[in-house]
């Protein structure tokens, strides 16, 4: 014969059960957040349009041009210096500072391993580059005046 006491949980088995429930949980919830990083990918390439816009405006109102120069891991804009007659970083902190992409996104253009001008009246034209990454692939094109970030293939 059993008592009314024996019956049920304890509070102490009670916890260790909601307690594994949590860290499974968790980590279900981790794992999904590292499935797909096109999202990553999407927003490294909206600041990339949003960037090359920023330098495009500061270009035209200087009456000087600027240019994006890159490689398969980061970008920095430049601007040109007359006097000694090249390309230096841009003066502003924000455009002149290398950009670091995260680690599995890479930046790749028709125009590989030189600057590409984007404004001061000088500019190449239109100009695409690739953002890789995760699931999905973004197209950031600038076609002079307008960038824009749209999401390849």
């Amino acid at each position: 014969m059993t008592s009314d006491h024996d019956a049920g949980l304890t509070l102490v088995e009670m916890l260790v059960v909601l307690a594994i429930i949590g860290v499974m949980g968790s980590v279900g919830v981790l794992g999904l957040g590292g499935a797909d990083r096109s999202s990553s990918t999407q927003a490294e390439a909206q600041r990339l349009a949003a960037s090359i816009q920023v330098a495009a405006d500061e270009a035209l109102l200087a009456e000087q041009p600027a240019a994006l120069a890159f490689d398969e891991e980061a970008y920095w804009f430049v601007e040109w210096d007359p006097v000694r007659r090249k390309w230096q970083a841009h003066d502003r902190p924000d455009l002149g500072t290398r950009h670091e992409l995260p680690e599995r996104i890479s930046l790749s253009s028709d125009s590989p391993g030189r600057p590409v001008t984007i404004g001061g009246g000088s500019a190449d034209g239109a100009i695409a580059f690739t953002m890789a990454g995760g699931s999905r692939s973004w197209r950031v094109r600038f076609d002079g005046l307008n960038a824009l970030a749209e999401p390849s293939g």
